[in-house]
């Protein structure tokens, strides 16, 4: 073999080595801007339930009721039919604000389902299917929120309600 050969089959070699470094950092790249993305997605919803549970408590919960009735604003269905129950605008107000946190989390958890063990998953499920397929204030919740809240979250809770458990 001459010097040429080698060197032909040197670089050669050595392209084969640059694309596989190529196809490697691009997906890298990916995994990097994905992880991110994922990460911004958990530091919003962190924040937004957050605050949810902070409009629960009851000294900011009762200013808020009394805001919205100084400013003539109507009440929730959910907030109403819980008035009606007998609770107080406040302390239906804080079931309203805590029942969105869970519904965030839940949503939120809905997108990260992949994410899961499988016996997690089944778990999750199941309590999809415990508060919301049972009388109660989450299933009252859920199904006077359900039109207002993310279609792929509702649709997946929808899912597992009519799977027998």
């Amino acid at each position: 073999m001459n010097w040429e050969a080698a060197a032909a089959i040197g670089q050669l070699l050595g392209s084969i080595v640059v694309l596989v470094t190529l196809v490697y950092l691009a997906q890298q790249i990916r995994h990097a801007k994905d992880e991110t993305q994922r990460q911004v997605r958990q530091s919003r919803m962190d924040t937004l339930i957050g605050l949810q549970l902070h409009l629960a408590k009851p000294e900011i919960a009762d200013a808020h009721c009394k805001a919205q009735g100084a400013l003539g604003a109507g009440q929730i269905p959910f907030i109403a039919t819980l008035i009606e129950s007998g609770l107080t605008e406040g302390e239906a107000m804080r079931l309203f604000m805590t029942q969105m946190a869970w519904l965030n989390y839940r949503g939120h958890t809905i997108r990260h389902l992949h994410e899961l063990p499988p016996s997690s998953r089944e778990n999750f499920d199941h309590t999809l299917r415990v508060l919301y397929g049972t009388p109660g204030v989450a299933r009252l919740f859920y199904t006077s929120f359900k039109a207002n809240y993310d279609a792929d979250a509702v649709g997946y809770i929808d899912r597992c309600l009519a799977r027998p458990d």
